[in-house]
């Protein structure tokens, strides 16, 4: 096994290992969902959080499974491309890689410009590499319900399609 592949496995394993600390607080739990419910007030996009603490080395050791693809595997697990206008957005955090990756279905990712996902990821990695995940969360998606704000106006009476609580794995 190459060098990168042991380190990224043995990083996985220990951050498994450490799982028994919460990644968040309840109330930041609970601040990044109004967040996302506020949002989605505003617009009328999807927003689904999941922060991973780290997946089993095995899966790392048998196969290079890098965050974005593991992304697309959560992205694909949760039903995120089945909104009603294929505006679901997916917002995971690794947390052993250090990585964001932001995937939008369909419509979202037509109607909003790659800056914005750029920069909503941006915000995101920086908090958590200054120990402030939660704050870095609250302005990646203050940037991303602005940008959807701007691209599917809604007045509050769209439905709820996928939870707003975020997901810590």
């Amino acid at each position: 096994m190459e060098p990168n592949r042991l380190t990224r496995a043995l990083r996985h394993g220990w951050a498994g290992i450490a799982g028994w600390r919460p990644v968040l607080a309840e109330h930041e739990l609970a601040e990044i969902e109004a967040s996302i419910a506020a949002g989605e007030q505003r617009h009328k996009a999807e927003i689904r959080v999941v922060i991973e603490r780290a997946l089993p080395p095995l899966a790392i050791w048998r196969r290079e499974l890098s965050p974005r693809e593991r992304a697309l595997e959560v992205f694909a697990e949760l039903h995120v491309w089945d909104t009603a206008a294929n505006n679901g957005v997916l917002l995971y955090v690794s947390m052993a890689d250090r990585q964001v990756e932001i995937l939008a279905d369909r419509g979202a990712l037509a109607a909003v410009s790659a800056q914005v996902w750029s920069t909503a990821c941006d915000a995101i990695g920086k908090g958590a590499a200054s120990g402030k995940l939660t704050a870095g969360m609250l302005d990646g998606l203050q940037i991303l319900n602005d940008a959807l704000a701007g691209a599917f106006p809604g007045d509050g009476s769209d439905p709820n399609e996928l939870r707003d609580r975020p997901l810590v794995r």
